[in-house]
């Protein structure tokens, strides 16, 4: 049980002590609260609940809500009804109570008891004057009240104990709230702890709900980055794919080049070859020229440029032999270095696919979380709106 703080009311502090100890049976733990006096209790005084006897009510009313009024009331138990009906019959017994009015209805709960053997007399402490009141007492064979009136530690016995008969016979009564009573003061409780758990699990469900808003909205957020990323790795790969088709492109356009290059230089090894031979030919012509003599000299000189056109072919044949090695040589290492760099792209390649698939699956796997998300925030919000309806 959740604790409660009562605040009882009485006319007098013995009354307001009285209901606190029977509320304190009601309640056994799970409270706490005060005592006061009526002309004491002002509309700032704190209390859960303000328990007071049935004719008190209208006019607590007029200070604190009603509605945290609850009417208790107090009667004697058994045993101190059975202690009165052993007395003898004809007995006049006096009932020692604050005012007339509280005594009498002490009498009528004695004769609701089917104590009618006796005679009951009201001594109202509060109403006589002192000499009538001891004169009261001082006759009194039989005296009962409630026990804070008329027990050992009493305004009877502190102030009036000398002026009692000694043969006097005491009977003190322990009042208990009636049935009616503690079932309207549990009743209440029991609505109030309701009231106040549900308080508490509305703010519960109100933080939950706040939290997952902020949950939604920080995965909203991831959502958004969760897309940029996989669509940036799509948009990787497909740029992937293109350098390394290119680079593909770029290593069959090197074949081609070193093909080139080695035909280039058979044709110029076969041009050599022809310079040579004119060459040759040029030098035979000049020998067989010289032979003839006068005859031959306009041959000669032919033969004289032929073997200078051979000549220059053969070093021009040099020079471009020089240049295609040279070439050879850079498409030799090109080709090698771009085969290599073609085989590790399709390695990334394929490596960087299966980065693109894992976050595919990943980026899959948030959007089913974030769904889940969306599902528990309705399920709260449902929660939040069935809790409300029963507070």
């Amino acid at each position: 049980m959740m604790s409660i703080t009562i605040c009882t009311v009485g006319g007098t502090q013995d009354i307001a002590d009285e209901l606190y100890l029977a509320a304190k049976h009601v309640f056994v733990n799970g409270f706490n609260g005060i005592a006061i006096t009526q002309d004491k209790l002002r509309n700032d005084t704190f209390g859960d609940i303000y328990i007071a006897m049935p004719t008190r009510i209208d006019e607590l009313a007029r200070v604190v809500p009603r509605s945290q009024i609850i009417g208790f009331e107090i009667i004697p138990s058994r045993a101190f009804y059975t202690h009165i009906a052993r007395i003898p019959e004809g007995s006049e017994v006096h009932i020692f109570h604050h005012n007339q009015r509280g005594g009498e209805t002490f009498a009528k709960n004695c004769v609701k008891f089917g104590i009618d053997h006796l005679t009951f007399t009201v001594i109202p402490f509060q109403e006589l004057s002192e000499s009538k009141l001891i004169a009261a007492l001082s006759t009194a064979r039989y005296i009962v009240g409630t026990t804070p009136l008329v027990d050992k530690n009493s305004i009877l016995f502190a102030k009036y104990r000398s002026h009692l008969r000694e043969d006097i016979k005491i009977i003190p009564a322990d009042r208990m709230p009636t049935l009616a009573s503690a079932s309207a003061l549990m009743k209440w409780a029991t609505a109030y702890e309701h009231a106040q758990l549900t308080q508490q699990v509305v703010a519960i469900v109100h933080t939950l709900s706040q939290k997952m808003q902020q949950i939604l909205a920080a995965a909203k957020l991831a959502s958004g980055s969760v897309d940029f990323v996989s669509t940036s790795l799509a948009s990787l790969q497909k740029g992937l794919q293109s350098e390394v088709k290119r680079t593909e492109a770029t290593l069959t356009i090197s074949h081609s080049l070193e093909n080139g290059a080695q035909s280039i230089g058979t044709i110029a090894d076969s041009i050599k070859r022809i310079a040579e031979q004119t060459n040759l030919l040029s030098l035979n012509a000049t020998i067989e020229a010289a032979r003839v003599g006068e005859h031959g000299r306009g041959f000669a000189v032919v033969a004289k440029e032929v073997g200078k056109l051979a000549a220059d072919s053969r070093q021009s044949t040099e020079s471009i032999r020089k240049t295609i090695s040279e070439v050879q040589l850079t498409v030799n290492q090109l080709a090698p270095a771009l085969e290599s760099m073609c085989s590790a792209m399709i390695t990334y390649q394929n490596e960087f696919a299966q980065v693109v698939a894992a976050s595919d699956e990943e980026c899959a796997a948030l959007k089913n979380i974030f769904t889940a998300l969306d599902t528990i925030n309705e399920l709260g919000e449902q929660l939040l709106t069935a809790v409300e309806t029963l507070s």
